[in-house]
């Protein structure tokens, strides 16, 4: 059946094959996938701009907020996403697994004044923080080889190229400096 107009529900709901409802989350999609090919998604969406006109507006494909909206005692955390890729079997072959994919596509010949794949940013002055990271990174687990941050090589502008660029403050390394080429 398809739906086509607003639907407006109140209270909880479960979408997909192996999903129930639950009082713990408002909305869940849990779907058994049986196909052996092709790209299967368990969540798609969509948003695009189809006007002509110029327009300002800020367009998001997913938004996810967790509010504090009273005063409480708390000792939990508040997430606004959480990303996560779930190894529960002894797969084989060639695989690979991405927590978070980020991609900007170029599909059109344009100019686009500030290119972010990935952008960390706080907003708030009356919060006291005792330690704040813009990017934080857990020990990688044991394999062959383990990078923390790993920049691949670039290349592409035509002024500058910067595979670490760092505006203001101090630089610290924690472990040794392996190798260093001066320009």
């Amino acid at each position: 059946t398809n739906l086509a107009g607003t639907l407006d529900v109140s209270g909880n709901v479960a979408f997909g094959n192996a999903s129930s409802v639950s009082a713990s989350n408002v909305v869940s999609a849990y779907n058994n996938f049986t196909a052996t090919s092709g790209t299967l998604v368990g969540f798609d969406t969509i948003t695009t701009s189809t006007t002509n006109n110029t327009t300002s507006a800020t367009y998001r494909g997913i938004r996810a907020v967790a509010f504090i909206n009273s005063t409480q005692s708390h000792s939990g955390s508040f997430q606004g996403a959480v990303f996560q890729v779930d190894v529960n079997a002894a797969a084989t072959g060639s695989w690979t697994a991405r927590g978070v994919l980020s991609t900007i596509a170029r599909g059109a010949s344009t100019t686009c004044s500030d290119w972010r794949a990935f952008y960390a940013t706080t907003s708030g002055s009356t919060t006291t923080i005792t330690s704040g990271y813009g990017l934080y990174v857990d020990p990688v687990p044991a394999g062959t080889n383990a990078y923390g941050v790993y920049v691949s090589s670039i290349s592409g502008a035509s002024t500058n190229n910067y595979a670490i660029y760092t505006n203001n403050g101090n630089v610290r390394f924690g472990g040794n400096v392996i190798r260093f080429l001066l320009p």
